[in-house]
């Protein structure tokens, strides 16, 4: 049955008339407040030593009012621990935009195959992923859409260029150079893009060394993103990819990533566009 704002005959004796707010009338039927919208009570009876009370209560308005207010909150708390994750481990700052949405190029057989592993990688048995192909074709920024899926879903994951974790390495001392790497690999997920052994000198072969230890006998799943052909990974040729290549193929499953070069597309648009303004 539902009630129309009305003004009380009697007045309770612990309720001021000219304190009922604009947004509850009493109901005669139960002398209680009510709410005006869900005609709910915003009171009850209640006996306490003998004596009778009325404390308020919240109606479904306001329950429904509070349980929003508190989804808000949880979502603010969990979007700043997001913005902390993608702070401490993404390697630089345009990594951020790298979203599935935005990935372009690639089959969409694969995109789908690599979502579905963003979504679900707790659940591959810290199976990883090598994404190999020629440059240009997306495999960094489809390994950032994976690293950013994940900080979606509050796991700490880390992304950082494989070339960059050595140079780090190499300027610290053995004692920071553990801490370094304990840190990173505590992470949930970690992505080391753009693998090439071609450089190392043997002055980083040891750090090459330790990485893929850690790698090895980790129980965190890797993405890793080469050059390297799926030939060349199966073949290697120099003993320190002897030691490697096992080890990842091991840990990782390949997905060739292939399509136009969409580095010299992005440049034949930033040309086009500046001689369009000239």
């Amino acid at each position: 049955m539902r009630h129309t704002l009305i003004t009380p005959r009697k007045q309770p004796p612990d309720i001021p008339l000219q304190d009922l707010a604009n947004d509850v009338y009493l109901d005669p039927s139960d002398g209680l407040l009510h709410c005006c919208i869900c005609h709910m009570p915003r009171q009850k009876h209640m006996m306490l030593w003998g004596k009778e009370y009325t404390p308020s209560i919240p109606c479904l308005c306001q329950q429904a009012e509070r349980e929003e207010e508190e989804r808000r909150r949880e979502e603010e708390e969990k979007e700043l621990a997001r913005s902390y994750l993608r702070s401490a481990g993404l390697g630089w700052t345009s990594l951020k935009n790298y979203r599935f949405d935005h990935l372009q190029g690639i089959d969409p057989f694969i995109r789908k195959k690599l979502q579905i592993y963003a979504e679900h990688f707790p659940e591959f048995e810290n199976k990883g992923l090598i994404l190999w192909g020629q440059p240009g074709t997306g495999k960094t920024f489809a390994a950032g859409c994976i690293i950013n899926q994940a900080i979606d879903g509050l796991h700490p994951a880390a992304m950082i260029s494989f070339r960059q974790l050595l140079s780090d390495l190499s300027a610290l001392s053995i004692a920071d150079r553990k801490s370094r790497l304990d840190h990173l690999f505590a992470n949930q997920l970690i992505c080391l893009d753009d693998l090439d052994l071609h450089f190392i000198s043997r002055f980083d072969t040891p750090l090459v060394m330790d990485i893929a230890d850690r790698i090895d006998r980790g129980d965190r799943p890797i993405i890793i993103t080469t050059r390297y052909t799926i030939k060349e990974l199966n073949h290697p040729q120099t003993d320190l990819e002897r030691k490697v290549f096992p080890i990842l193929l091991t840990r990782a499953v390949p997905f060739l990533i292939q399509g136009e070069d969409l580095r010299k597309k992005e440049q034949e648009k930033g040309l086009l566009k500046m001689q369009g303004s000239l």
